[in-house]
């Protein structure tokens, strides 16, 4: 077994050691300031890196804001715009019926010709035909019936009927075998149904009603009775 060796006594400790070298002022000085400047470099490139990400997400957010409120607007504005069409189209209507019944009243044949005409040159076989019409145009009808009866070349028998109960501007035209009718109360009602038709069509949706919460439901009986608020 090997014996440890014995202290002598012989180390001065005053001596000086050379082997650890001191770093000078002025490198330390540097290396602080480039550890400064290298942190100060780091730290805003992730200030700004997180400034760019948090900016990003508020122009995002913006964007969606912006376009939801856009969709929101130009449904407000579809929606306006087909009230204003189904408005308008109904105003129409109830100003043509007007206007259609003025005309009338002011000038019944021309509806009776235009139904004479298209009736004479298809019933040329006929025996006979009954015209019947308002009592006060039966006088006014005849001469046109016969005029389109020649011009067809209708050899029949031409019956003129003036009936009181016959609105003006309204006829029935009867033969053996069928018989054809003009009537605007018929006529009315037919654009009526296609208006109303139109209407459906186009009327915009009705907002669905949210139903109330308790404090807006007690809120509401409240002021629906309130003899019990004392």
């Amino acid at each position: 077994m090997t014996q440890p060796a014995k202290f002598t006594f012989d180390l001065d400790l005053a001596q000086t050691s050379r082997k650890t070298k001191m770093m000078e002022q002025e490198d330390l000085d540097l290396l602080i300031s480039q550890a400064r400047e290298q942190g100060y470099n780091e730290g805003l490139e992730a200030g700004q890196s997180s400034v760019v990400s948090q900016t990003s997400q508020q122009i995002a957010a913006a964007a969606e804001q912006v376009a939801a409120l856009g969709n929101n607007f130009l449904q407000t504005l579809d929606h306006a715009q087909q009230h204003h069409l189904v408005q308008s189209t109904k105003l129409a209507s109830v100003v043509g019926h007007k206007l259609a019944a003025h005309l009338v009243d002011s000038n019944p044949t021309p509806e009776i010709a235009a139904l004479l005409e298209d009736c004479l040159a298809s019933l040329s076989g006929t025996a006979h035909l009954v015209i019947r019409c308002n009592e006060q145009l039966s006088d006014q009808v005849k001469p046109i019936a016969e005029q389109f009866a020649h011009q067809a070349g209708y050899e029949g028998r031409l019956i003129i009927m003036g009936e009181p109960d016959i609105p003006l501007g309204d006829c029935r035209i009867e033969w053996s075998d069928g018989g054809l009718a003009r009537s605007f109360e018929n006529l009315a009602a037919e654009i009526d149904q296609k208006v109303a038709q139109f209407v459906r069509l186009k009327s915009p949706p009705v907002a669905p009603v949210e139903p109330l919460t308790e404090p807006q439901q007690e809120t509401a009986d409240t002021q629906n009775n309130p003899e019990e608020v004392q």
